[in-house]
């Protein structure tokens, strides 16, 4: 069995370590030796380098089996953001924020179009639900200005029908 990791180095002793190259922080760029040992992976018996830190588990894989044992943290790529939103992993869309998400609004009205949506362009939720993205429940604005004016028209309507019925049991408590 031969080592694939090319970097894994020896010293005099014959103790393999690998140059680490600092990617952040006070030492940015500068090199740090970081020492381990060599251990066979458990399911494809390929050795690979473990540093001192991580010595203490039971078990080492190599990273490609580590990655296809480890899958079922994988979600499909759906995942909720704090705001209550559903974003859906999609590396090859145009509109993907820097992690290669989209908010499955968005992908839902642009399949209901047929094009892409600009960045301006806004989607409302009707019933006010953020997870549910269904295509009678999405309205799709211009802009924010837009999405604005409705919102305000909307809040004017509702104090509007809020204050007739004020009226009206007002009038029914009068005639009592």
């Amino acid at each position: 069995m031969k080592l694939t990791n090319k970097r894994i180095e020896y010293t005099d002793s014959g103790r393999p370590y690998i140059i680490y190259i600092r990617q952040s922080g006070r030492y940015k760029g500068t090199s740090k030796k970081c020492y381990g040992k060599i251990f066979k992976c458990k399911k494809c018996q390929e050795l690979s380098f473990v540093r001192y830190g991580k010595i203490n588990r039971k078990e080492y894989y190599c990273k490609h089996c580590a990655y296809t044992i480890h899958k079922h943290n994988w979600k499909g790529g759906r995942v909720k953001d704090s705001n209550g939103y559903i974003k859906i992993y999609s590396p090859n869309h145009k509109n993907t924020n820097s992690n290669k998400y989209i908010f499955e609004h968005r992908l839902v009205m642009e399949k209901k179009l047929g094009r892409l949506l600009s960045s301006k362009e806004r989607i409302h939720h009707k019933n006010g639900i953020r997870d549910d993205n269904r295509t009678k429940n999405l309205r799709l604005f211009k802009n924010d200005s837009e999405h604005y004016k409705w919102h305000y028209k909307e809040k004017e309507d509702s104090f509007n029908l809020l204050l007739l019925y004020f009226m009206m049991n007002k009038t029914r408590m009068e005639k009592l």
